[in-house]
């Protein structure tokens, strides 16, 4: 196993793991690669009071049977004085195959514009079962996106004034203990390791878009396929911009 950590205080932070194991006689091999990084920071744009964000990615899965999945949300709203961002894309990929199988997921979130303070996420995980009789893969990728811009905020602590103490008597009431929270059954049954099988071949996917301001833009980009007994693939490149 390997394990690497980068980093730049208050700006990024990288993480990975990665793990490849064979059995003794070489002929089962499983691996297992996980990796996340965080960027953090103001956004920095030409003064205005625009801004635009691109989010979006793919899942591709080759094999017998395949499953490709894409979900992408995302959302812009301002005005002269505040503007914020959200987005969020996810991506799975699953394949398996007599004969050999993959499965590869990316995703992306990009902001342009002025932005006081932004944050994004992305994190991937790739696993893969090889052996003799054929070959099992699973891939995810996930990117989520938020970001904040205020200007020339009105008020503040200093003008607003001192706060008064409540009369006696007239605070709010003490908070009373909760009673214990009873067993809860969710009805779906097993034991929270049911296996995951793939019959078929499945593209997928699930897009919300919506930029609200004076004046915006949004533009969403699709293609699923599915060809039986060979891929799956699900693309979804999404667009947005408000001003």
């Amino acid at each position: 196993m390997s394990f690497t950590v980068n980093s730049s205080v208050g700006q990024t932070f990288d993480f990975a793991v990665s793990e490849i194991s064979a059995t003794e006689d070489g002929e089962t091999v499983h691996a297992l690669e996980i990796a996340s990084d965080v960027q953090s920071g103001p956004s920095s744009g030409d003064g205005g009071t625009g801004m635009a964000m691109a989010i979006g990615g793919e899942a591709t899965a080759v094999g017998e049977d395949t499953l490709a999945v894409a979900e992408v949300e995302a959302i812009l709203a301002g005005d002269a004085d505040m503007q914020i961002a959200f987005g969020s894309a996810s991506f799975v990929a699953a394949g398996e195959g007599d004969g050999g199988a993959y499965a590869g997921a990316f995703s992306y979130a990009e902001l342009t514009g002025d932005a006081d303070r932004g944050v994004t996420l992305n994190t991937s995980v790739t696993e893969y079962v090889q052996e003799p009789e054929g070959a099992a893969w699973y891939a995810s990728a996930q990117s989520v996106l938020f970001a904040l811009d205020i200007d020339d905020m009105p008020g503040s602590t200093d003008a607003a004034g001192a706060v008064e103490a409540p009369p006696d008597g007239s605070g709010p009431a003490p908070l009373e203990e909760l009673p214990p929270a009873a067993g809860y059954d969710c009805g779906c049954g097993g034991d929270g390791d049911a296996a995951f099988t793939i019959d078929g071949n499945l593209a997928w996917f699930d897009v919300s878009a919506a930029a609200v301001a004076e004046d915006s833009l949004v533009t969403v980009d699709v293609v699923a396929l599915a060809v039986e007994d060979q891929l799956s693939s699900a693309i979804v490149n999404v667009v947005l911009g408000i001003d």
